[in-house]
């Protein structure tokens, strides 16, 4: 039982991710619930002025309407807080969190004032009981840190009993019913963290093999370089892109490889195909983009935000590191050794442009090279 309460069963990797998904709850959460109060403690502060409430607050109005003005300006406060650094705090979880635990305290202290002040009147303390729920249920709260919380200011609410010289049964009373309570609120709140906990890791989970799975179905399995499928995606990602940008494309055709074929057999084509593969991810680390395997020996690179002269230097490398590795095929009669050919385009990405053109247009280029030759 001590373990489901203050234990923290989450894998290391998803702690940070948890209280940053935690923290955009919150927020959203806090929102309309700040606003409630405002609107709340404004029209109680202005009832308090009219003559119905004349014998409800006796001689202690002017108590009611410093907390009501309290509490409605911390209320604003943490509404401009969030409309102007609510981006800035969702990034830095773990200030938020702390801004969260202070204004939560706060909250419970001031209901716990506003309970006592009530009782010592004789009337009922409903208000610390509430807020108590509201926090527990509304907010995710981590259980090792919210038990502070919750023993804080419980603690000081139970002190206020006895500052206010509250009836002894009354103390009495508090100390088992709203301890009760409290401790009911706390338990809710775990449960609902631990709810939300695993919720979140059971979607992660979910995403993760989804993306392995689309990494897995978008890759060619001989040479690990993105299959037709990944590079289809890559594509419809970037024609998606608002701002105009510069897109390089590289066709690189290996020269005479059914020759290749015929004379090596299939398992050494296939060892050839890996090694003119990694030749081309070696030459394309540097750079935003991706390469795959077009199909049979053909191959084709993505060069993002690049140049003109980017290109035919990526070309040069990737044409002088293939034939400097002297893989022999003597089906070229010209060199004897295994040597590609590449075509080279560059275009712009716009969010209507059709970028498979681009495609076409560096693998026209490609075979005007291999005519050429």
């Amino acid at each position: 039982m001590f373990r489901y309460l203050f234990g923290n069963d989450l894998p290391q990797v998803y702690r940070e991710s948890v209280l940053r998904e935690a923290t955009k709850r919150n927020f959203h959460r806090s929102i309309p619930l700040n606003m409630v109060i405002v609107v709340l403690e404004a029209l109680f502060f202005l009832l308090s002025y009219t003559e119905y409430t004349d014998g409800l607050y006796g001689e202690y109005t002017s108590v009611y309407r410093l907390l009501y003005l309290i509490m409605m300006a911390y209320a604003a406060f943490l509404l401009v807080i969030v409309k102007l650094y609510g981006k800035v705090l969702r990034n830095k979880a773990s200030v938020s969190e702390h801004m969260m635990y202070v204004s939560v305290g706060f909250f419970i202290i001031w209901s716990g004032v506003v309970s006592v002040i009530d009782m010592s009147r004789g009337l009922t303390g409903y208000t610390y009981l509430f807020i108590v729920i509201v926090i527990g249920v509304v907010l995710v709260m981590r259980p090792r840190r919210s038990v502070w919380i919750y023993i804080v200011s419980h603690s000081v609410f139970l002190m206020l009993n006895y500052i206010f010289q509250l009836p002894n049964e009354l103390i009495f009373s508090n100390i088992i019913n709203a301890t009760a309570l409290v401790v009911t609120s706390f338990v809710i709140s775990v449960i609902i963290y631990r709810s939300f906990c695993n919720y979140y890791v059971a979607q992660q989970i979910i995403i993760e093999q989804k993306r392995d799975l689309e990494v897995l179905v978008s890759k060619d399995h001989l040479t690990d370089l993105y299959n037709r499928r990944g590079l289809e995606a890559f594509l419809d990602q970037l024609s998606r892109n608002e701002e105009e940008i510069s897109v390089g494309i590289l066709m690189i055709d290996i020269d005479y490889f059914k020759g290749y074929n015929d004379t090596y057999g299939h398992i050494m084509g296939d060892k050839a195909l890996q090694s003119v593969a990694n030749v081309i991810k070696e030459r394309i680390a540097g750079y935003e983009g991706i390469g795959c395997r077009y199909g049979g020996d053909e191959f084709c690179a993505v060069i993002v935000g690049c140049s003109m002269e980017n290109l035919r230097f990526m070309k040069k490398q990737i044409t002088h590191d293939i034939q400097q590795m002297g893989i022999a095929n003597e089906a070229d009669k010209r060199s004897g050794l295994l040597t590609v050919s590449v075509g080279l385009y560059l275009g712009e990405a716009t969010e209507h442009q059709d970028l498979w053109s681009y495609i076409d247009s560096a693998d026209e280029l490609l075979y005007e090279t291999k005519r050429a030759r």
